[in-house]
C-alpha cells in the first residue's frame, strides 16, 4: 500500500485511519512522496516520510476524529436526557403505543437535526483544514521566497566583497603607479642634474682649453713679434743689398705652393672676406698641406717649368754679364 497525501488523510473516516495505522505499524505502507525542501525534518535518508512522521500524521487525525465524536455524543446525550426529563411524567401517566411512536418521531427529528449539526461541523472543520492547507502552502512559498532572498543576499554580499577587493587592488595599483612615476621623475631630475654638471664641467674644460690656447697664442705672438723685429732688420739689410744687386738679373723660380696660392687667393677672399692677408696665407698653407699628391701634380709641373725658365734666363744673364766685363777689360 502507498501512504496517502495529506489532503486524502483529511477526508478519511475513523475506521480507515485505524486500518492505516495498523498497516504502518506492520510496515505494510510504502511512501513515494517526493522531497520537499521546506519539510526536511519530516524525511528520512531516502527522502521519504519516516515511519514516525506517518504515525504522527495518522494519530493526529484519529485524535481529531475522536474529539469530534465525543463532542457529538455529549450533545446527543444531553438532548436525549432533557427530552426524557421533560416527558418523564407523561411516560408514567400514559405509557402507551401512541406516546412511544410520538417520542420516537421526536427523537428521530432531534437526531436528524444533530446529524445536520454534526455535518455542518464536519464541513466547517474541513473548510478549516482547507484553509490550514492553503496557509501551509503560503508559508512554504514564503519560506522558498525567503530562501531565494537569502541566497540573493549572499550573492550580493559576495559581489560586494569582490568589488571591495577589486577597489582595494585598484587603489594599490594606483599607489604603485604613483610611486613608479615619482621614481621616474626622480631619475629624470637626477639625469638632468648629471647632464648639467657634465655640461658645466665641459664648458669649464673648454674655457680652460681656450685659456691655455690663448696663452699659447700669446706666447707665439710674442715670439712672432720678436721674430718680426729681427726679420724687419734683416729685410732692411736685404733691401740695401738688393739695391746694390743688378736689376737685369732674372726673377727667381716660384715654388708649387706659391702657384697654388696665386690661383686660390681670389676665390678664398670671396668665400671669407673678413680674413686679413696673414690669415689668408695661413689658411692656404693649411689647405696645401692637407692636399693629396695627385692634386699637387698640376702645381708641381708649373714649378718645374718655372725652374727651367729661371735656369735658361740665368745662363743668358751670366753670358751677357761676362761679355760686358770682357769689353770693359779690353778698353
Amino acid at each position: 500500500m502507498i501512504f496517502p497525501s495529506i489532503e486524502e488523510l483529511y477526508d478519511m473516516n475513523l475506521d480507515n485511519l485505524l486500518i492505516l495505522k495498523k498497516n504502518i505499524e506492520n510496515n505494510k505502507i510504502v511512501n513515494n512522496i517526493p522531497l520537499d525542501e521546506n519539510d526536511l525534518d519530516f524525511y528520512d535518508e531516502n527522502n521519504f516520510y519516516s515511519k514516525e512522521t506517518m504515525l504522527k500524521f495518522v494519530n493526529n487525525e484519529i485524535n481529531e476524529r475522536n474529539q469530534m465524536n465525543n463532542i457529538l455524543n455529549f450533545f446527543l446525550k444531553s438532548d436525549i436526557n432533557q427530552i426524557l426529563n421533560e416527558n418523564n411524567e407523561k411516560f408514567n401517566e400514559n405509557f402507551n403505543e401512541n406516546f412511544n411512536e410520538n417520542l420516537i418521531i421526536s427523537l428521530k427529528s432531534k437526531l436528524f437535526e444533530k446529524e445536520q449539526e454534526i455535518q455542518n461541523l464536519e464541513n466547517f472543520n474541513k473548510n478549516l483544514k482547507d484553509e490550514n492547507l492553503l496557509l501551509i502552502k503560503e508559508k512554504n512559498s514564503l519560506e522558498i521566497k525567503l530562501k531565494d532572498l537569502t541566497n540573493e543576499n549572499k550573492i550580493l554580499n559576495i559581489d560586494l566583497n569582490n568589488k571591495k577587493q577589486i577597489n582595494k587592488n585598484l587603489f594599490e595599483e594606483n599607489e604603485n603607479l604613483k610611486l613608479e612615476i615619482k621614481n621616474f621623475y626622480n631619475k629624470i631630475s637626477f639625469i638632468n642634474k648629471k647632464k648639467k654638471k657634465t655640461e658645466i664641467n665641459e664648458k669649464n674644460e673648454k674655457k680652460i682649453e681656450i685659456n691655455e690656447k690663448n696663452e699659447k697664442k700669446y706666447e707665439k705672438n710674442e715670439k712672432k713679434i720678436k721674430i718680426n723685429e729681427k726679420n724687419k732688420y734683416k729685410k732692411k739689410e736685404k733691401k740695401e743689398k738688393k739695391e746694390k744687386k743688378d736689376r737685369k738679373a732674372p726673377k727667381r723660380a716660384i715654388s708649387a705652393c706659391f702657384f697654388y696660392q696665386k690661383e686660390r687667393r681670389e676665390s678664398l677672399k670671396k668665400e671669407q672676406p673678413n680674413l686679413d692677408n696673414k690669415n689668408l696665407i695661413s689658411k692656404m698653407l693649411e689647405e696645401w698641406n692637407k692636399m693629396k699628391d695627385s692634386e699637387k701634380t698640376k702645381y708641381n709641373n708649373l714649378a718645374l717649368k718655372d725652374k727651367e725658365r729661371y735656369e735658361k734666363e740665368l745662363k743668358i744673364y751670366y753670358m751677357n754679364k761676362n761679355k760686358n766685363n770682357n769689353e770693359e777689360s779690353d778698353e
